[in-house]
């Protein structure tokens, strides 16, 4: 027998096992941390949490089952990738994408 707990993700209500719950919660922590120091934190944590809503809910109206367990959270978060994947394509992304000009060094610096 599980304990289950009553969540709520953008206004979806589900009702989770007590260790996958634990494995969501850190998941989404370290979303946080990772995107607080962009300007669009806000938006892309929502984002992030609402792909995992749709992705929750699509699994328990697909299986006939009423609590997300401890594999559908390992597949949801294996599906959206680790806080690790977005620093590598973030990364990725942004040195394949800017140019960069070097100004001409200078006697003074500041």
């Amino acid at each position: 027998m599980n304990r289950t707990i009553i969540i709520n993700i953008n206004g979806i209500v589900f009702h989770i096992e007590e260790d996958a719950y634990e494995v969501l919660r850190s998941y989404m922590i370290a979303v946080k941390k990772h995107f607080g120091h962009t300007a669009d934190s806000h938006e892309i944590v929502g984002d992030i949490e609402n792909r995992i809503a749709e992705m929750f809910n699509d699994r328990i109206v697909q299986g006939k089952k009423e609590v997300v367990t401890m594999q559908d959270v390992n597949e949801v978060i294996a599906q959206m990738g680790s806080v690790d994947d977005f620093e590598t394509e973030e990364t990725e992304s942004t040195f394949a994408d800017t140019t960069y000009e070097v100004p001409p060094m200078t006697g003074e610096r500041k």
